[in-house]
């Protein structure tokens, strides 16, 4: 660069971008984006093989899986930001504990058969040493998944931000969980289930590994035995009213949404050939979900917490070492800000603050 009589300065005004993304890029924490890497090469008069690496085993390129916000499919902007911040996790990586030895356990046939399902989600509840009629633990479920040596990451991305991300590295042999913590408490452990079946079943396309995950997280939430109970103590409760009541007093008693009580005792009275109410329950439950508070203000008891608490709770919460690891990494490379709004996909103005927070400012 500098035999071309190039600066880093004067490269960046060449390719319109900033001296930061310049530096970035010759330390390794970033990557060109294409128009950029083009730009790049015609200006420091670099070959095809020099700007792009001739790895052609795809078993080595991230695999990504959103749980969107009302399960919508993701746009092309989500995923590129996805594929980002996986980008952003491989500079992290060094800077972690080490790889884990033995990979987060998996399932060898996964399937979307009843019989797999409700197998599958007996085991689940046995590895987590909960009953078939009690409430999954949230604290014995992000303690396996960490002893699964998955890591997950707390985020703060709004009550209408999506509600969690599967990263998986094969070439550094590393699984991440984005969790969004501004969610409904009732919702949360379902997204963390969607998330965690991922990981078991990784063999799974996009489309049918989405369906996979969100039928085993509402069968090792709402099992069907606990469904054909619920049948038989409301038989006679034929009136609406009273069955909206029902659902939501047992979604209640399991701490989940009463969406996912209603869609597993429609599937039980379906696959039974049962007759049951089909009210519309939505806004009921809608308006009972406002009273239900948000993850964050169930650790917190604020909407907003400081960034420090923020990064202490979450580290101490979740057992994650990321914020150890962007502190390290901070200390030793010098990044800056971007890198945090990169990785962990907030407002910049919020990655100052984290940044700030962990350089010790």
């Amino acid at each position: 660069m500098t035999s071309l009589g190039f600066t880093q300065t004067s490269l960046a005004d060449q390719l319109g971008v900033s001296r930061e993304s310049v530096s970035q890029w010759l330390k390794g924490v970033k990557v060109p984006r294409p128009a950029a890497l083009l730009g790049l090469g015609k200006a420091l008069a670099l070959s095809f093989d020099d700007l792009v690496l001739q790895d052609k085993d795809m078993a080595s390129e991230p695999v990504l899986a959103y749980r969107t916000n009302r399960n919508k499919a993701p746009k092309e902007k989500d995923l590129q930001a996805a594929r980002d911040m996986a980008e952003g996790l491989q500079v992290l990586t060094p800077y972690l504990p080490p790889a884990p030895i033995v990979s987060p356990m998996t399932f060898s046939e996964p399937s979307l058969e009843r019989e797999f399902l409700s197998n599958a989600a007996a085991e689940i509840r046995r590895i987590l040493s909960a009953t078939e009629t009690a409430p999954l633990s949230l604290v014995k479920l992000v303690g396996q998944l960490v002893q699964q040596s998955i890591i997950l990451i707390p985020v703060l991305w709004g009550p209408n931000g999506h509600n969690g991300l599967h990263v998986r590295l094969p070439h550094e042999r590393r699984t991440f969980i984005y969790l969004n913590l501004d969610k409904s408490w009732m919702d949360f452990r379902f997204w963390l289930l969607h998330e965690w079946a991922h990981v078991l079943a990784p063999q799974l396309d996009k489309a049918e590994g989405e369906t996979f995950a969100d039928a085993l997280a509402a069968e090792v939430l709402y099992p069907g035995a606990v469904a054909k109970a619920f049948l038989d103590r409301n038989q006679g409760n034929g009136m609406a009213g009273a069955w909206i009541s029902a659902i939501v007093a047992e979604a209640d008693s399991f701490e989940i949404s009463p969406i996912t009580v209603k869609n597993r005792v429609g599937e039980y009275a379906a696959e039974h050939a049962l007759s049951i109410p089909e009210p519309d329950i939505y806004g009921a439950v809608t308006n009972h979900l406002k009273t239900i508070p948000t993850v964050t203000e169930a650790i917190w008891k604020k909407t907003q917490p400081e960034v420090a608490d923020y990064l202490s709770q979450s580290a101490l919460v979740f057992q994650t070492p990321i914020f150890e690891a962007l502190r390290r990494l901070i200390g030793d490379r010098s990044v800056g800000p971007s890198f945090i709004e990169r990785v962990l996909k907030v407002p910049f103005g919020d990655a100052g603050g984290v940044h700030g927070c962990l350089a010790g400012q």
